[in-house]
């Protein structure tokens, strides 16, 4: 869909990551914003199956890197062409399994209906793209 809709074969992309790591004891006691952003590049392929496999591949190459963030990425890419930062217009970011608590009992719940009532509209928006993609579970579906 990326490919056809951007007119180009290949599409790299911005992955919203929480990237909560336990490196101290007090970290689940820690409230903040602990997102981080990660580059992927989505190649085309003959099938869906082979797409999905390369993406699934690269990204798990790509976590492994995750200390070097997208913006430094970008920064270095323009300074060694020679060339302004070229945007990602694309972010992509999923919260499925997110609201379950985590397997470890520290995630965090997007249900807030106890404390301040039923969630009759939200917004979560990245500035400065052209899609912004956000995929969440509501009420366990």
């Amino acid at each position: 869909v990326l490919s056809r809709w951007t007119g180009q074969r290949d599409v790299t992309m911005t992955l919203t990551l929480f990237d909560r790591r336990d490196v101290h004891p007090d970290m689940p006691r820690l409230v903040g914003d602990f997102t981080g952003l990660t580059l992927l590049d989505h190649r085309a392929a003959d099938s869906a199956v082979e797409a999905a496999r390369g993406l699934q591949e690269r990204l798990a190459g790509d976590l492994d890197h995750r200390e070097a963030p997208a913006s430094w990425i970008l920064r270095e890419r323009a300074r060694l062409q020679g060339t302004a930062v070229a945007p990602v217009p694309v972010v992509f970011t999923s919260a499925i399994g997110v609201g379950d608590g985590g397997s470890d009992g520290h995630g965090v719940s997007a249900d807030v209906s106890g404390s301040f009532g039923e969630r009759i509209h939200g917004v979560s928006q990245s500035p400065q793209v052209l899609l912004d993609v956000q995929v969440l579970e509501d009420h366990g579906g």
